[in-house]
């Protein structure tokens, strides 16, 4: 019988040569014929003495490989015709053989664990308790060793087991009905996922205590660990009471909410493992691989739901003591570039998966702290982005982490009749001025200078790609009207009188040529574009769900100014659109209109003036998005839609005004 298992080792060891060597060395029919030899060899009835042999013999890794792949669907496929003693046996040969060969390839050692856990995952229906325990107590016994390659094995077993119990997919390595992997993984969620948190948390409290560096196998080790308790509290948990149809989607949901249930209350919702986490990512925070995975688990705690929680009380206390924590990290002032995005998550999901009536009812101090940092952590995102994306043309983490930041206060904003009011009024302010200075030129911002040479082919509207951002801005801008529009509206303003200016001495005869080329009505041009597309994302709220309407915030602003507005003022000037100056006493609504009404006039006179090409398109097309945006909802509204109507907005864009006769 050796000398037949001989027999096949060297035929296999042949094959693999063939398999593994370089392109030009062997011809395609060779390397098809080589691999059908390990086909036709996974393909055999009952080859385990055969694997066995192979595992305890050959020196060739990938012969390896192919031995536990084969004991893996020979176990599948023959399941019916094996004794249940053989099967526990074969499992811990398998459990043994990667125990004492501490010397295996990773990726043969994991495919032995792989086989481990389809064996396991198979028998989960089947097999006894003690089976279930051996196991569990193997991986407890080896995480306890202290003995690095020990502790490694154990990590791989417990990763083996949760990829295999994670997926109800008829994909997975044993193929079965649909029914059986959503029961396997219900008897492995309720039996032994608590259990596997349970010795991550152990191994983690050990890298807590380390004081000195610790080497690069210590920190890969604790690496792995990180990572199944990222994927722990990543889990999907199943929903008892749903069809079946339903738990699918679920399972096949992109963002996944932490919703464990009551068997874990001693674990999650103990008062120190929310800052145990923190203390945790402290710990590796300077190394980008644990960093992401320590931050992948504290954004997936701040998601935490369902009916783990038994009252609202508990989730207020919950989200109180989890910001208490992460208020630590906001405050940070060297936050490194890989931790942005994750920090950012943390606040996002905390606004999404928790009411804002929960925040509102946050200790004064907490809520006010959280209010503050919130907004300084948003403007320092908001000019790092604006450095990324100056520097490159790519969107990188920066950019992503501040637009997650921007989506957290949407969610609250929008919801601001839960707190005192005006309670977001100053963070507003402050979020939208730094937005602002990043996206203007000097003088009145940062944005850097550019010339002909940095302008390209635009592959997306500004308007298209940024409107996340813009929305958010919007959003910002009509939570403190009285700051943001009028601000808009002089910028504006300002920027059109420089832009006539240049415009008149580059077409005055003999004009000198200026000191700085044609970057003055390039940068005249690009803030323009930017104040055209905020004041239009500030006058009309996208709903994609209603009828377009003019929002309450500033219908209320409008109604609010009326007794400081000269009405005639105001319909004058729209009027004399090219008239900038005396405009104090008029309506701010119908300014910042008259205001684009002015920058179209101007462009008008330059094309009868022959100027052209001096224009700039981008500029022409965001004036006229932002004037198609104001007819839909402002022109000639139905005043039915309204409980209260502003009188200057009725009669300059009314029904009943001239503007409305006529049409």
């Amino acid at each position: 019988m050796e000398a037949q298992f001989s027999q096949v080792m060297l035929q296999l060891e042949q094959a693999s040569q063939i398999v593994m060597a370089p392109p030009n060395l062997v011809s395609n029919e060779q390397r098809h014929l080589a691999e059908q030899v390990f086909l036709d060899f996974k393909a055999s009835r009952s080859p385990y003495p055969t694997c066995k042999f192979l595992l305890e013999n050959s020196q060739l890794d990938y012969v390896l490989f192919q031995a536990a792949s084969a004991i893996k669907d020979a176990v599948v496929r023959e399941w019916s015709l094996l004794d249940g003693s053989d099967v526990r046996a074969l499992r811990n040969y398998l459990l043994q053989y990667v125990t004492q060969k501490t010397d295996l390839q990773g990726y043969v050692r994991e495919q032995v664990l792989q086989a481990v856990a389809v064996i396991f995952k198979r028998g989960t229906l089947e097999s006894d308790e003690t089976d279930h325990e051996q196991l569990m107590t193997d991986v407890t016994s080896l995480i306890g060793s202290g003995n690095l390659s020990m502790q490694s094995t154990a990590c791989s077993i417990l990763l083996a087991l949760m990829n295999e119990y994670s997926t109800t997919s008829r994909a997975s390595s044993i193929g079965l009905s649909w029914e059986f992997h959503l029961n396997a993984k219900r008897r492995f969620e309720g039996r032994d996922l608590k259990l596997v948190f349970q010795l991550c948390l152990q191994v983690l409290q050990e890298l807590e205590k380390y004081t000195e560096e610790p080497s690069r196998d210590v920190v890969s080790l604790f690496n792995k660990f990180l990572s199944i308790t990222e994927q722990v509290l990543s889990w999907r948990f199943m929903a008892y009471n749903l069809p079946g149809r339903f738990v699918l989607v679920i399972e096949n949901s992109q963002s996944c909410a932490l919703m464990p249930g009551p068997a874990w209350r001693d674990v999650l919702l103990d008062a120190g493992l929310v800052d145990f986490f923190f203390r945790i990512h402290e710990k590796v925070r300077s190394v980008g691989e644990m960093a992401h995975h320590s931050l992948q688990c504290l954004a997936q705690l701040a998601s935490l739901r369902g009916s783990i929680f038994r009252t609202d009380e508990d989730r207020v206390d919950y989200l109180n003591t989890y910001l208490q924590s992460y208020l630590k990290l906001m405050s940070r002032s060297d936050l490194a570039e890989h931790e942005l995005l994750g920090v950012a998550t943390i606040i996002n999901r905390l606004a999404l998966f928790f009411p804002v009536a929960f925040f509102a009812s946050l200790p004064a101090d907490v809520g006010e702290s959280l209010k503050v940092a919130l907004m300084k952590l948003t403007c320092s995102f908001c000019q790092r982005a604006m450095q990324q994306q100056a520097a490159s043309d790519d969107d990188g983490p920066c950019v992503e982490a501040f637009e997650r930041l921007l989506d957290a206060w949407t969610v609250l904003v929008s919801h601001s009749q839960q707190f005192s009011t005006d309670h977001f009024k100053n963070s507003a302010v402050e979020i939208f001025n730094t937005y602002l200075q990043c996206h203007l030129g000097p003088p009145y911002g940062t944005r850097p200078q550019f010339s002909d040479d940095d302008i390209g082919d635009i592959e997306e509207e500004d308007r298209v790609k940024y409107a996340d951002q813009l929305m958010c801005i919007g959003v910002f801008g009509r939570c403190a009207l009285d700051h943001a529009l009028p601000l808009i509206t002089r910028l504006l303003e300002d920027r059109i009188r420089t832009l006539r200016a240049e415009l008149q001495r580059l077409c005055t005869p003999g004009a000198p040529p200026s000191a700085t080329g044609g970057s003055t009505l390039l940068c005249v041009h690009e803030d323009i574009h930017w104040l055209l597309l905020i004041a239009g994302f500030i006058l009309v709220e996208d709903n994609l769900w209603e009828s377009p309407v003019i929002s309450s915030d500033i219908m209320q602003y409008s109604l609010r100014e009326v007794g400081t507005v000269d009405v005639t003022a105001t319909l004058k000037m729209l009027t004399s659109p090219e008239d900038l100056d005396n405009r104090e006493a008029t309506d701010p609504i119908v300014r910042i209109v008259a205001t684009v009404f002015s920058f179209c006039e101007l462009e008008r006179q330059a094309i009868a003036a022959n100027m052209l090409q001096l224009l700039s398109p981008q500029v022409s097309c965001t004036a006229l998005w932002l004037l198609r945006r104001w007819v839909i909802v402002y022109l000639l509204p139905d005043e039915t839609n309204y409980s209260q109507m502003s009188l200057p907005l009725v009669q300059a864009f009314g029904r009943d005004s001239e503007c409305g006769a006529g049409l």
